[in-house]
């Protein structure tokens, strides 16, 4: 499929609440527009930093919808649509792509934990064909959900089964990982590597002359 590449910055924003606990999705026009003047590209709503899975299915469409309806002209809005339920993942994925939203994405749900790249390969085949014009974005955080796989291994057994998986948004400290994953493409490092960010920058510009495995996947961009 033919997907936009993304360029600059994408923000994991805060969902923001009443003190009763209630969503208020009053406050989001003015944050879509504060992000994007900016200089903001887009949002992935939804995630860990929205607290996705403290929601209601209910209450992440309706935030999705909210997003989706001010964003202003050219903003993405990318939707977390992880659940422990694969079933809830694959409707919150369909509704993103029936409001008009840019893409989805899924970090492995933290119960039941996956162990292994199979596993994980099926469960976002799952998601990903509910909403097969969308791009996928695989949401790697070990941290949270125990999911502690090789990024290389999951692109290699990805490759060729899910046509609109188009890359990894990557929360995780293994440089090693990062400068394994040999793409053509710009690499999305958020959470805990920003700190490490412009010391990945210099390893990854210096791999062409490092003796590490690397592979090369065609139809995804991380």
């Amino acid at each position: 499929m033919n997907i936009e590449k993304i360029i600059g910055l994408i923000d994991a924003p805060f969902t923001p609440f009443y003190e009763n606990g209630e969503v208020n999705y009053e406050p989001i026009e003015a944050y879509a527009k504060m992000l994007q003047k900016n200089g903001l590209q887009g949002v992935f709503i939804n995630g860990s930093s929205g607290e996705g899975y403290m929601l209601t299915d209910e209450e992440r469409m309706k935030l999705a919808e909210r997003w989706v309806s001010v964003a202003p002209a050219g903003f993405k809005v990318i939707v977390h649509v992880g659940s422990c339920c694969v079933k809830a993942s694959r409707m919150l994925a369909e509704h993103a792509q029936k409001i008009g939203a840019w893409g989805i994405g899924a970090m492995a749900p933290p119960f039941p934990k996956i162990g292994r790249v199979e596993e994980l390969v099926k469960y976002i085949e799952e998601i990903a064909s509910g909403a097969p014009a969308l791009p996928f974005y695989y949401y790697h955080i070990p941290a949270f959900n125990g999911a502690f796989l090789p990024m290389v291994q999951l692109l290699e057994a990805i490759d060729g089964r899910v046509p609109n998986f188009v890359g990894i948004k990557y929360t995780f400290e293994s440089l090693y990982n990062a400068v394994c994953i040999k793409t053509a493409n710009t690499t999305c490092c958020t959470g805990k590597m920003k700190p490490f960010f412009p010391v990945w920058q210099w390893v990854a510009h210096e791999a062409a002359s490092v003796a590490l495995p690397t592979t090369t996947v065609a139809n995804w961009s991380a």
